[in-house]
């Protein structure tokens, strides 16, 4: 093996670990309106009027805000009280919602009808290739209905698999009458089998992912069927005891996505003592599990931590003896939600 290395010499304080964080999304607590939202005459007629997202697809997306005027007695998209229940903001004055609705045979499962709706957004900046993120945001579940979906009265069922895309172009469907699953991956979802059940306050909803590079859209909902997704319980068809249909709607507020971690290491580390380029940190985000390995040139393992925070001195980790100077290679495997990452190089020891 060709063990010859090229570097520049760097003697800076130099880690893997948090930056300054810049928040990627605009808006993300759906505070500032183009104007007030207003439901006119029925439960999907109203106006989405929030800056910076839009809907994916014709599914009618809603907003809610303190400054949404009262109809037949109801602020109907108000906050905190509105024709879907009553919740007060997680931040500010208004939060964003939407639904899911679906039929299937009870026993056979097949699938009569899936129907979605999706909000889509434009990142602040691009995603870096390799750069660890973490969305955040928090649903709540409605304690209450004044609508109806399907032809029955919605009780609040709850589901699971939230999830977000994130895309360099738009995904938005212009077909008029395409109310459907949109047909990807998502890139982040939450934990099959983790009911988004809290209707008296927010749950959050954490998702961290290591970035391709050059995303610049986020597309957020119910990326699957409803053969793959947990509902609390579902409403049988008085008139067809074999069709089971289930349909929900949750308010959404508080996103924001951040790079957690910079994934580049040093060329270069100096463990001598001097208080200069002494180690070489790790710090990932919660919800990553992470495994550290460094080995020499011969091959062997000299150091080896799972964590989200690992920092290497240079030291053997099994023998806690000094490693000679020379260049070592790194393997860091990242676990999230939706699959494994690695993160591969080499770095030269000097003292």
């Amino acid at each position: 093996m060709n063990t010859s290395f090229f570097y520049i010499p760097v003697f800076l304080v130099f880690y893997l670990g948090a930056k300054a964080q810049t928040e990627l999304i605009f808006n993300g607590s759906f505070e500032q309106l183009d104007e007030c939202p207003e439901l006119t005459s029925a439960e999907f007629d109203d106006q989405f009027t929030v800056q910076g997202w839009w809907a994916a697809t014709s599914g009618s997306i809603d907003n809610y805000h303190e400054c949404a005027p009262f109809s037949l007695g109801i602020q109907n998209q108000g906050v905190p009280l509105n024709w879907n229940g009553y919740q007060p903001a997680k931040e500010g004055k208004g939060y964003a919602g939407f639904a899911h609705a679906g039929a299937r045979h009870s026993v056979t499962k097949e699938i009569f009808g899936e129907y979605r709706e999706y909000f889509e957004t434009r990142l602040t900046e691009p995603m870096e290739p390799g750069g660890v993120y973490t969305l955040e945001f928090y649903v709540s579940l409605p304690d209450s209905n004044l609508g109806t979906a399907l032809g029955h009265r919605r009780c609040a069922p709850a589901t699971d698999r939230i999830g977000a895309l994130f895309t360099e172009i738009s995904v938005m469907n212009p077909d008029p009458l395409f109310y459907g699953i949109l047909p990807y991956e998502p890139t982040a979802e939450s934990n099959p089998g983790l009911l988004l059940n809290d209707s008296l306050g927010w749950q959050q909803v954490l998702l961290p992912f290591v970035a391709q590079g050059g995303e610049e859209y986020m597309t957020v909902g119910f990326f699957r069927n409803m053969n793959q997704m947990k509902h609390s319980f579902y409403v049988y068809d008085p008139n067809d005891p074999f069709l089971e249909t289930v349909a929900f709607h949750y308010y959404l507020d508080a996103f924001s996505l951040k790079k957690g971690a910079d994934l580049s290491m040093p060329n270069i580390f100096t463990p001598n003592g001097d208080g200069v380029n002494d180690d070489v940190q790790l710090k990932l985000p919660q919800g990553i599990e992470t495994a550290w390995s460094i080995y020499n040139r011969w091959g062997n393992l000299v150091y080896q931590k799972t964590g989200i925070e690992q920092t290497w001195t240079g030291k053997n980790s099994f023998t806690s003896q000094p490693c000679s100077d020379g260049t070592y290679y790194y393997v860091i495997e990242m676990k999230t939600q939706t699959g494994t990452f690695y993160k591969k190089g080499c770095i030269q020891l000097v003292r």
